[in-house]
This record gives C-alpha cells, structure tokens and sequence, in this order.
C-alpha cells in the first residue's frame, strides 16, 4: 500500500536548505557521478525532501546533514530516518524503480518515496538492502551502475511498520497498521 505525504512549505525550506549544504560539502570532497543527467544540486534537495517525508510519516529522528558524513566510513554511518535508508528517482524512468549500489546497506530497510509535484510525495515501498542484489535487477549500462527494484517487486508499508516495531525503533507517529489498502 502506497501512502502520499504532503511537505508544509517550512519542511519544504528545511529538506532545500539540507539540500543545499549537502551539494557545497559534497562538490568539495566527493562529487559522486549520479545515475541520471539531473543536476547535482536537484539530487541532493530531492533526496532531502523525500527523507524529510519519512521522517514525517514515521516520527524517527531525520539525520539531515552532518559535516562530519564524509569522513565516516561507508557502513559505519547513520541511516536517512531512524533505522531506514531513503531513496528517490525522481519519475526518471517509465516504471518507480528503488536504486541500490553494490556498497550500499545491505542490512537496512530502505524506502521509495516518488516526487508527486514540489510538495506532495508517495511512499511506495521498500526492501531489505540484500534483497535488491539481485542479478535481475542488475543495471550494467547506466552511467552509474547499479541495482534497481521495480515498485512492483517492493513490500508494502505496513510490513515496514511491523518490521520498525518488532526490531524496537517504535511504532510510527502516523500508523499505518490499521489503514485501509488501496
């Protein structure tokens, strides 16, 4: 079950601003090549949004911005949200895909959020890290290789839920347990 998030337009100004201090730490240290044409700037307050929206549903603390990120190993990092890596593609391709790098969490849950328009979001699904290694999903010719899971092939969010109760991060500020699916 897909759930759509709206972003005040103060959350809006905060995920931007992230967004913002992400790209000037990030073009002087680490100018990663991303996997689309958009511009790095665009990427990085899209992804701060669709953290920011996580948060919003789930409550779990948001770990907007640390200038200390690239310093700290790969896998020794905080997740997005809570327990939960964010991603977003930005209705780049024909079909929502959740996008995983070889070095990626394995271990950690992570979340499709799909822009709507500037201020709505949907939050489509998720899968374990490992779960999106598979040679099926396997991206050879992008211009970043990597992983990418279908929204069909996602879980829903309930499952997320269960899975963030039952591993002690708590139940969400907004349940979705007691929902109706779509």
């Amino acid at each position: 079950m897909a759930i759509k998030i709206d972003l005040s337009i103060e959350e809006i100004k905060e995920a931007i601003e992230c967004g913002r201090r992400r790209q000037a730490h990030d073009s002087r240290h680490i100018a990663d090549q991303k996997v689309c044409d958009k511009s790095p700037l665009d990427i990085n307050i899209n992804g701060a949004k669709a953290e920011k929206v996580v948060a919003k549903l789930t409550g779990y603390a948001w770990n907007a911005f640390s200038s200390r990120f690239w310093e700290t190993p790969k896998h020794d990092r905080a997740a997005d949200v809570g327990p939960l890596e964010v991603r977003t593609n930005n209705k780049l391709f024909r079909v929502n895909m959740l996008l995983f790098q070889k070095d990626g969490q394995q271990m950690r849950p992570h979340v499709l959020v799909i822009p709507i328009s500037d201020s709505v979001y949907e939050i489509a699904g998720w899968r374990f890290g490992f779960e999106c290694m598979q040679q099926s999903f396997w991206q050879a010719s992008w211009k970043r290789p990597c992983y990418a899971a279908p929204d069909v092939d996602l879980y829903g969010l309930r499952s997320l839920e269960n899975w963030c109760i039952s591993s002690g991060h708590g139940a969400w500020k907004l349940t979705i347990l007691k929902a109706k699916s779509r």
